[in-house]
């Protein structure tokens, strides 16, 4: 069995590339079952928005809907009474007859403002209700797509992302260039600091990150330590800067772990894509480039080979 999951991670995406695979979440876990040994769990429920948020959401706007076709009857049936009433108006000449359905008009237009006011606050705790919902929906959709611990995109995310952005430079014929780092020597971290404690270093290296990334640009989680920037039009030059960059600056931001001085650093491989190149293809190049940066030594950038 591979020594990681990442090392899992690299044998099942080479295979979905030499099959020509798209790197879906199904086909990937295949592989993955396959290169383990181990036995797929029962089929669970899809993660996504379940029936129950469904039901809440299809009420909620059940709600509002009855609430709006109520009141757009009621509207209109005490419109009609008001017209009659202004005809009968018309015809009647005794001054107690007049004060008497002027009355009825007044009691008509009263009970149409308090019905429109109860209608308003209704139709306003559905919007609030909505909103809620909306924003349910967005923190489920995050969490689908992003790493728990250092809020980098995880692996759904990154097929999602990637794919778009490969299918954006092939129609624009424009740039787009992938990094695969890892923390160096993190193994020797987690057995000086344990698993929780050696999360914050991956989250230092996230956050400095971040202070070298464009808005354009996406960091991902790929494995234990290892993470991916998708840089759209960029060359290898370019990519070749940020990193450099990164590592300066991770240089110069110790970070402390149990009141001990801790300094990273990365080893990177670096992939361009070419022409018609698919996903996998490419991350595979960019998996191969780290592999020989990290065998030669800590601090190290490779370029993959040209596809």
């Amino acid at each position: 069995m591979p020594a990681s999951p990442a090392d899992i991670a690299r044998i099942a995406l080479i295979r979905l590339a030499e099959q020509a695979l798209p790197p879906t979440p199904e086909n990937y876990a295949r592989f993955y079952y396959e290169v383990t040994g181990d036995t797929p769990p029962a089929a669970e429920k899809n993660a996504g928005i379940d029936e129950a948020f469904v039901g809440q959401l299809h009420e909620v706007v059940n709600s509002a809907s009855s609430t709006t076709l109520n009141l757009i009857q009621y509207l209109g049936g005490s419109n009609q009474s008001i017209s009659q009433s202004i005809e009968h108006l018309s015809e009647i000449e005794e001054k107690q007859q007049i004060m008497s359905l002027l009355g009825s008009i007044l009691e008509t237009t009263r009970s149409m403002h308090l019905t429109v006011e109860s209608s308003r606050v209704e139709l306003n705790e559905t919007r609030q209700s909505l909103q809620t919902l909306q924003q349910e929906i967005e923190e489920t959709q995050h969490g689908i797509h992003h790493d728990q611990l250092t809020g980098a995109q995880n692996r759904l995310g990154m097929d999602k992302t990637l794919a778009r952005e490969v299918l954006k430079a092939q129609q624009n014929k424009g740039r787009l260039t992938i990094c695969l780092l890892s923390v160096d020597s993190f193994n020797d971290y987690k057995a000086n600091f344990g698993i929780d404690l050696s999360g914050k270093i991956l989250q230092h290296l996230v956050t400095i990150s971040r202070s070298v990334m464009r808005d354009s640009d996406s960091m991902v989680r790929y494995g234990d330590e290892e993470f991916l920037l998708i840089l759209p039009e960029t060359d290898l030059k370019g990519a070749k800067f940020v990193l450099d960059r990164l590592q300066l600056i991770l240089q110069r931001s110790s970070m402390y772990v149990q009141n001990e001085k801790v300094t990273i650093s990365i080893s990177g491989g670096i992939a361009q894509m070419g022409g018609q190149e698919r996903v996998q293809a490419l991350v595979v190049r960019a998996d191969r480039a780290l592999y020989h940066a990290r065998a030669n030594g800590h601090a190290q950038i490779t370029f993959a080979k040209d596809a």
